[in-house]
């Protein structure tokens, strides 16, 4: 499997770093992406081991095998040489 399509959460754990969320918010918005933001309570009920005063959900986000990736890569490369 190359990638795993998981949802991410941006955590602000501290009141300086609120801002800086909603920054990562507005800036998501902007490039088209499905994101929302998750208030204390809903970050809570999504994630229960986590402690923060608001979240950004990103939903469509996920995780790539890199090795899997990089020797796929290396494989198109070498047939075209």
């Amino acid at each position: 499997m190359y990638y795993d399509r998981c949802d991410k959460v941006i955590v602000a754990t501290q009141l300086k770093e609120l801002s800086l969320l909603e920054n990562i918010y507005q800036r998501g918005l902007k490039n088209g992406f499905e994101i929302s933001l998750l208030s204390q309570a809903q970050l809570k009920k999504h994630e229960p081991y986590i402690n923060g005063l608001e979240a950004i959900l990103m939903p469509d986000a996920g995780i790539v095998h890199y090795p899997e990736i990089a020797a796929k890569l290396a494989e198109i490369i070498q047939t075209r040489i």
